[in-house]
């Protein structure tokens, strides 16, 4: 059975009265819903076309504003609209989300409506998990751990892939039980996601491998599947599973899942976290460069790492086309075939903190999988994410207080 303590996942059922032509709607917010003039299925993201209440004539823009599920809460923000948005009198700040309640009196444009909200619990997916995990209040967002997931059905897959990239994590996606152990043995993954029912040999058989024959028993399994008999979930738990899930289930929740066991499994194993970095060499073998303008630079294709001192600034691109003193050329890294530009970002060190600009690079710059504004300094953390066209690093940064690997 789920742990008591697991905090159920909130959907949103958010009403827009229209009192003036004596219409309502129900929006049901899982996620984000967008608002505006924009047709069901041809939006970039589930959306609500306001066209039948009179949007055209009142003002409403075709990307007017879109509704959040915040999990505790529901919120508005507009979108920069062209006749803006207010809400209880007060105009709202376009890209600044503010929490919607009963009674709330909003205006897209000249459309008045009257809103309620209410909470729907969802049902959890999680048929058993170890007892010392707690998966109240977890921490979802990643900072580019890597996730084998093993799953035959590339639609599922993808689905995972998506909502863990979305959620901050690296994903490897294996499709039988010979690719995941090759994969296993390349890579130690921060954590598993396996599906039982897959072709030849069952997942179960990988996680008993995993906690019998690997350098690193103890890494984190999720068991996604069909089978949610009693005696299934435990045959399960027995293989040495930490979370057995029942299909269909929820991104949002395999996210907070993935969140809380790679949070737990970095607070017991700390120099794992902060050494074995994932799907890169390891830090000791890193020329020991201990100054706080040094960051490190892992490429997903490639097994060792590159170092850069940053003083006060460093250009990343290919093919230097000169006049630029601090340049680090990523040719060898694939960057033409990946869509690196030759002056694509600039990276700044301003006292101990970093930030990165793209330099209006050809095909832009991602930072944990949001696109940055070209010319626009954005902070860079450790552990972040970032893409260059469709190069993939994670940055990590040395400093004086670095511990040699043991």
């Amino acid at each position: 059975m789920p742990s008591s303590d697991l905090a159920p996942v909130i959907d949103w059922d958010v009403t827009f009265k229209f009192e003036e032509l004596n219409q309502t709607i129900v929006l049901m917010v899982e996620h984000e819903l967008l608002l505006g003039r924009t047709p069901n299925g041809k939006a970039e993201m589930p959306a609500a076309d306001l066209s039948t209440y009179n949007a055209v004539d009142m003002g409403v823009s075709r990307r007017h504003g879109i509704l959040t599920n915040q999990g505790e809460n529901v919120s508005y923000t507009d979108l920069g609209s062209e006749n803006g948005s207010v809400l209880n009198g007060q105009r709202m700040t376009p890209r600044e989300p503010t929490r919607l309640q009963t009674g709330d009196i909003l205006y897209l444009g000249h459309l008045k409506t009257q809103v309620t909200v209410k909470s729907r619990p969802r049902k959890t997916s999680i048929m058993a998990a170890r007892p010392e995990l707690s998966f109240d209040g977890a921490q979802v967002q990643g900072h580019g751990q890597r996730i084998l997931v093993v799953e035959d059905d590339a639609g599922v897959a993808d689905m995972y892939r998506l909502a863990l990239e979305r959620s901050g994590y690296t994903v490897q996606i294996a499709r039988e039980m010979v690719s995941a152990i090759r994969a296993l043995n390349h890579v130690t993954p921060n954590a598993i996601v396996l599906d039982v029912m897959l072709p030849g040999i069952r997942g179960l058989e990988l996680a008993r491998y995993v906690r019998r024959d690997t350098e690193c028993p103890d890494i984190p399994i999720v068991v996604t599947s069909a089978l949610t008999t009693p005696e299934a979930v435990k045959n399960g738990m027995d293989s040495g599973v930490d979370v057995y899930m029942g299909k269909p289930l929820d991104w949002r929740e395999l996210s907070r899942v993935i969140g809380t066991l790679v949070q737990h499994s970095e607070a017991v194993n700390p120099m794992i976290h902060t050494k074995k970095l994932a799907g890169t060499a390891r830090l000791n073998f890193i020329p020991a460069t201990t100054r706080q303008d040094t960051i490190v630079m892992f490429f997903d294709t490639q097994r060792e790492p590159l170092t850069a001192v940053v003083q006060p600034e460093v250009t990343l691109g290919r093919q230097n086309p000169g006049g630029t003193e601090r340049y680090v050329d990523l040719e060898s890294y694939n960057a033409f075939e990946r869509g690196v530009s030759r002056i694509h970002v600039k990276i700044k060190r301003i006292g101990t903190e970093f930030e990165v600009e793209d330099l209006a690079s050809a095909n832009g710059t991602y930072i944990n999988g949001f696109s940055i504004a070209p010319h626009k300094p954005h902070p860079l953390k450790n552990g972040d994410e970032v893409r260059m066209g469709d190069l993939r690093m994670h940055v990590y940064f040395l400093s004086e207080t670095e511990v040699s690997e043991r």
